[in-house]
């Protein structure tokens, strides 16, 4: 399909950004289209997304993201809720003492059957996403998922609302967003977007070497 004249415009302004900057000029111009979306359902600029959402069970803002992600169209993994029957994991349901126990108990403890299922949710669910979510704040469970994701070379987006301590490795990441509406922006042009930064850091390596 031939790009629009807006497109092309949108491309050669990338082509011409510094690796530092590029990514605000796709993403201001992603925040344009998204804007002249007069209606959720009217999505046909945008391609579906198979999207993990890691996150923590105590993050407030959890919901409401999985809501905003799915009423922009786009199918999202709730570890709260992995099937209609399936509430989640959680460490009380394979003991109510979990918290006191000792690293040789918790490392037995992975093995049992509710533990091996819950991981069996979420891995599966990891696999069959194209794009991973970190919503922040979480813990050391979502960056380890946050990190499949960009091992497997699939786009991470970060989701940070709060002010939170600087972390240089998020620069794995396809890209930071600060709202809701910036993320189902990036979501707009994740494809470009992804495969642009890739070639950008291989070229900056390339450039120090």
């Amino acid at each position: 399909m031939p790009l629009k004249p807006e497109d092309r415009v949108v491309m050669e302004e990338c082509a011409a950004a510094t690796p530092d900057d590029w990514l605000s000029v796709a993403n201001r111009n992603a925040l344009m289209l998204i804007d002249q979306l007069e209606e959720p359902t009217d999505r046909s600029p945008m391609k579906s997304r198979r999207i993990y959402l890691a996150s923590s069970w105590r993050n407030p803002y959890q919901p409401k993201l999985i809501e905003a992600i799915r009423h922009a169209g786009h199918t999202v993994y709730d570890f709260h809720h992995p099937s209609p029957a399936d509430s989640g994991f959680s460490w009380r349901d394979v003991d109510p003492e979990w918290e006191s126990w000792s690293p040789a108990q918790y490392r037995a403890m992975l093995g049992h059957p509710t533990s091996r299922h819950g991981f069996a949710n979420d891995w599966e669910a990891m696999e069959r996403a194209d794009t991973g979510v970190l919503l922040m704040p979480c813990g050391r469970s979502a960056h380890l998922e946050a990190g499949y994701f960009v091992g497997a070379g699939k786009p991470l987006y970060i989701v940070i609302y709060d002010p939170c301590e600087p972390e240089l490795m998020y620069k794995m990441a396809t890209q930071i967003c600060l709202s809701e509406r910036e993320l189902i922006a990036a979501l707009a042009c994740v494809d470009f977007v992804h495969s642009f930064r890739r070639a950008a850091i291989a070229a900056s390596t390339e450039e120090k070497q």
